[in-house]
């Protein structure tokens, strides 16, 4: 049974239910219908089925089973945005993981990254998209965000949200020279609370690749280039 189409089933059978990405519960009417033999009384009754989406959690694969936030200080993975889906981990202009890497599943763009230590990053990135991660901070002060990026010219513009507040002004990421040429932006001094909190990276416009966010604190002595 998909979506909003009608299925059929057979007899003790299973099934599995897949509803179209929703914010909300969606309702199913399940009537038996068919030829029925005549030497027996058939008694039934419709059933209704509700499908609620998943809560919002932190990404799990095959290496992470028992899923938790990322804690802070640390450096989360842009590819590992929470489970939840569209309109609630994630939102992205479109359906397919352009990228074909990795979260086949999602709407988020996924591939392979060159940047040194390999893995995946986030690609064409459009204005109007953004991804969730969950974080636990372990201690309130001051942090020092960086970003990890690239791109073929100096149009992407980020802002960087936390609990549902902007915790950055919107920070124009540079011309790396290539999608797969790396540099690190950092921003300073931004205040965390301690516990755990939905940290949101917004793309107010796109293009640029994303391979991970880091959290560090504050050191008095550390230097305070904008571009490293």
């Amino acid at each position: 049974v998909n979506g909003d189409t009608p299925g059929h089933l057979e007899r003790g059978v299973q099934f599995r239910c897949a509803a179209a990405p929703s914010s909300a519960p969606t309702n199913y009417r399940i009537t038996p219908e068919g030829a029925f033999d005549p030497d027996y009384t058939i008694t039934y009754q419709t059933a209704f089925l509700t499908v609620t989406p998943a809560a919002q959690r932190p990404f799990a694969d095959a290496i992470v089973s028992n899923p938790s936030a990322t804690p802070v200080p640390g450096r989360i993975e842009a590819e590992a945005f929470d489970q939840g889906g569209e309109g609630r981990a994630y939102h992205d202009v479109d359906a397919a993981n352009n990228g074909g890497q990795l979260r086949l599943a999602e709407g988020v763009d996924i591939e392979v990254t060159t940047d040194t230590g390999g893995g995946h990053n986030i690609t064409s990135t459009a204005a109007g998209e953004w991804q969730e991660y969950g974080i636990d901070v372990a201690e309130s002060g001051e942090y020092n965000l960086t970003l990890r990026v690239a791109q073929a010219g100096a149009a992407s513009i980020v802002r960087v949200w936390v609990g549902g507040q902007p915790l950055t002004t919107p920070i124009a990421l540079p011309d790396t020279g290539g999608v797969q040429n790396w540099t690190s932006v950092t921003k300073w001094n931004i205040p965390l609370s301690a516990g755990s909190h939905a940290m949101r990276v917004e793309w107010i416009e796109g293009g640029a690749n994303l391979k991970w966010i880091e959290w560090q604190p504050v050191s008095n002595d550390s230097p305070r280039p904008l571009v490293s």
